[in-house]
């Protein structure tokens, strides 16, 4: 029989067990996506809380501040009350304004559909308020208004361009003075707080 030989075979090198343990950036691959995506949506939820969210990219309305200019007679010379004027004698003249709701709204109505023809006769903005204001000065009392409007967006653009090119109206008052009457746009936008402080923006629509 051969001799038995001796072989010294190599020790096998027992590695211990690695883990792996999820990083709290990566998600773990074994987990379901589904559970994956509850985490998420909970974490965000958690850090962000919205109560409400509204964006109004294009309003439906604009508006429009327009006032008179010095109402001015046939000949040119500034129409002004006297400085002592007459008491009034009665309460329809003491509280009578410079132009009156029919007026404003056949004043825009000569005025698109001159500068659009039939179409511009069918813009017909809404006449939110009109506010008359006197001033006295050494020629007398200066009267003038404030008139505000409200029209569809799409339409501010020509309604803009119409009463810019309106060369304005003759006009004659109860007294018999024949007037000039002229009116010009001081704002105009989407917003009407941005036209007006807030507190003007609330009698607006709180007016009788």
């Amino acid at each position: 029989m051969a001799d038995q030989m001796d072989i010294d075979l190599p020790e096998e090198h027992h590695q211990p067990p690695q883990t792996t343990i999820p990083s709290p950036d990566k998600p773990n691959q074994n987990q379901p996506q589904s559970q994956q995506s509850q985490k998420k949506q909970s974490s965000s939820s958690s850090s962000i809380r919205e109560l409400t969210t509204c964006t109004i990219k294009l309003p439906p309305f604009a508006y429009v501040h327009l006032s008179t200019l010095s109402s001015l007679s046939s000949s040119g010379a500034p129409i002004t009350t006297p400085a002592n004027p007459k008491p009034a004698t009665t309460k329809e003249e003491s509280s009578r304004e410079i132009i009156d709701p029919l007026q404003v709204r056949s004043y825009c109505t000569a005025a698109l559909q001159r500068f659009l023809g039939d179409t511009g006769a069918a813009i017909v903005p809404d006449i939110l308020l009109i506010r008359s204001s006197s001033s006295s000065s050494k020629k007398g009392q200066k009267e003038e208004a404030d008139i505000y409007l409200r029209l569809p967006r799409q339409d501010l653009g020509a309604f803009a361009a119409a009463i810019t090119a309106y060369p304005g109206r003759r006009q004659v008052s109860k007294g018999n003075e024949d007037r000039w009457l002229l009116l010009q746009i001081q704002s105009c936008g989407d917003w009407l707080g941005s036209l007006i402080g807030k507190a003007e923006e609330k009698d607006i629509w709180d007016r009788d």
